[in-house]
């Protein structure tokens, strides 16, 4: 994973508060951030926070419980306390979008 410098976001438009997350105003810059902070789930569905419109959209999640897809980890050398199989939780059709 490629990682640059942390973006920080100014504080007039996200001001810091006890108990809520608030947004002023529409920054582009902060669009992947914005998705993460207003993302809803409950124990068998996570939604990240997209507008309903599909744009615009840094990425679209979906998440189901117990969907996901596994594969086998092989190592050069056997030790104890080794994975065996991994496990990755796969993005579901995006049913948010609403068109009219």
């Amino acid at each position: 994973m490629l990682r640059g410098e942390p973006l920080i976001p100014p504080d007039h438009i996200y001001p810091p508060h006890e108990w809520e997350f608030i947004e002023t105003r529409f920054h582009y810059d902060f669009l992947p951030e914005t998705e993460t902070f207003f993302s809803l789930g409950n124990d068998y569905l996570g939604l990240r926070g997209n507008f309903e419109e599909g744009a615009p959209s840094h990425q679209n999640g979906t998440f189901i419980k117990g969907f996901y897809e596994t594969w086998p980890i092989v190592y050069p050398e056997e030790a104890y306390g080794f994975a065996r199989t991994g496990q990755t939780v796969v993005n579901v059709t995006d049913s948010k979008i609403i068109k009219l």
